[in-house]
C-alpha cells in the first residue's frame, strides 16, 4: 500500500505586498487540506529586499491554480461583483487575480468572492460603514439600529450549513459556536448604541469654564459641544449653552467618541461575519485539497485565533521591505 506523506519547506522566495502569510494543515475526512492565509492591506504594495528573489501575491495564486487543479483562491470580495471589473475592490492582488485569472482557461471557476456584507446591509450602507464613517456618525440611533444591526436578526437564520457537507466539528462551529459569539458581539454594541449613542436621553453634566453644573434634561441639539452649541431643554426652557463639553455622566466620554467607539465595533462586527462566510468555504467537504484565502490582515487577525488548534505550519509577519517567505510543499510517497 502506498503512503503518501507531506513536507513544507520554507524557500527563498518573498512575498510582496504580503503583511502575513499563515499555513495550516486542515483535517477533511480521511485526508488533508493545506489552507494558506495572506493577509494584505489593500491598497498598499510593497517590494522586497532587493537581493532575494520574489513574487507578487497575485503570481502565488494565480501559480497554484494552474499547477494543482484541485486548488481553491478565496477571495475578499462581493461574488456577484467578480464579474464587473468597475465593481472590484481596491486591492492590488484582487484586481490582478481577477484580471489574469479572466484570460486563463479554468481559473474563475476556482475562485470564489466570499464577502458577503452587501447581502447583509446593501452596497450603499455598508459603503457608508467603511468609508464615510462622518456621515454615519450624524444619524440618529433608530436609523443605525434599523440599518447596522436589524439586518443581523432579521437574517441570522443564513448562518447555517448543511450537516452533510462538513465533518461534526465544523457543522457544530458553523451552525453553533460562531453564530453564539456573533450574538454575543451584537448583543453588547445594542447595549452601548442604546445607552450611548443619543445621549440626550441620559444625565448629562455640562463641563466648562472649570464649574460643573449637573442638569437633568434633553439635548435637542449636537451633542459634541467642543465645536459645536448645545441646546438643552429644562422643565420645557430651551437653555443654549455654547462651545461646552458635553459628557456622559460617569463615563467622562463625549457623544462623538461615544458613537466613533460604536462605529468601529459595527466595522469589526460585520468582518467578522464575513469570517464566517468565508470559513464556510474552507471547512466544506469538497474535492479541494489546497485553499489560498486572501483578506484584509484584520480578517487574518481574527482568523488565527480559530485556526489556533490546528497544525500550524507556518506564521509569519511582513512590512514593507521585508517581506514573508513563502513555503513549499512537497509529496513524498512510499
Amino acid at each position: 500500500m502506498t503512503e503518501e506523506y507531506v513536507l513544507f519547506v520554507e524557500t527563498d522566495t518573498k512575498l510582496q505586498s504580503a503583511l502575513s502569510f499563515s499555513q495550516y494543515a486542515l483535517p477533511i475526512g480521511s485526508s488533508f487540506r493545506l489552507i494558506t492565509i495572506i493577509g494584505e492591506q489593500h491598497e498598499l504594495e510593497f517590494k522586497c529586499e532587493k537581493e532575494k528573489p520574489s513574487i507578487s501575491v497575485a503570481e502565488y495564486a494565480l501559480d497554484t491554480l494552474r499547477n494543482n487543479f484541485r486548488a481553491q483562491v478565496l477571495l475578499e470580495i462581493d461574488s456577484d461583483f467578480i464579474p464587473y471589473p468597475s465593481h472590484w475592490p481596491n486591492s492590488v492582488p484582487i484586481r490582478e487575480i481577477l484580471a489574469q485569472a479572466k484570460k486563463g482557461k479554468g481559473l474563475m471557476e476556482r475562485i470564489v468572492g466570499y464577502d458577503w456584507r452587501n447581502f447583509w446591509l446593501g452596497a450603499d450602507n455598508r459603503e457608508l460603514l467603511y468609508h464615510d464613517t462622518s456621515r454615519v456618525l450624524t444619524f440618529p440611533g433608530a436609523k443605525i439600529f434599523d440599518i447596522y444591526l436589524g439586518p443581523f436578526y432579521s437574517k441570522k437564520g443564513n448562518l447555517r450549513v448543511d450537516k452533510e457537507d462538513y465533518d461534526a466539528r465544523a457543522f457544530r462551529f458553523l451552525n453553533e459556536t460562531f453564530p453564539a459569539d456573533l450574538h454575543s458581539d451584537i448583543a453588547r454594541i445594542k447595549k452601548d448604541l442604546e445607552e450611548s449613542w443619543d445621549m440626550y436621553r441620559k444625565r448629562v453634566v455640562i463641563t466648562g469654564m472649570g464649574n460643573y453644573k449637573s442638569y437633568k434634561g434633553r439635548v435637542t441639539g449636537v451633542g459634541n459641544g467642543d465645536v459645536l452649541p448645545v441646546e438643552l431643554e429644562i422643565n420645557g426652557r430651551t437653555v443654549r449653552v455654547k462651545r461646552k463639553r458635553l459628557l456622559l455622566a460617569g463615563k467622562g466620554k463625549n457623544e462623538l467618541e461615544a458613537r466613533t467607539e460604536i462605529v468601529k465595533s459595527l466595522q469589526h462586527f460585520w468582518k467578522k461575519v464575513t469570517d464566517w462566510n468565508m470559513l464556510k468555504w474552507v471547512f466544506h467537504i469538497s474535492g479541494f485539497d489546497e485553499i489560498i484565502s486572501i483578506m484584509g490582515e484584520q480578517h487574518r487577525i481574527n482568523l488565527s485565533a480559530i485556526f489556533s488548534d490546528l497544525r500550524k505550519l507556518t506564521e509569519q509577519v511582513g512590512k514593507g521591505g521585508d517581506c514573508v517567505s513563502l513555503m513549499k510543499t512537497v509529496h513524498i510517497k512510499k
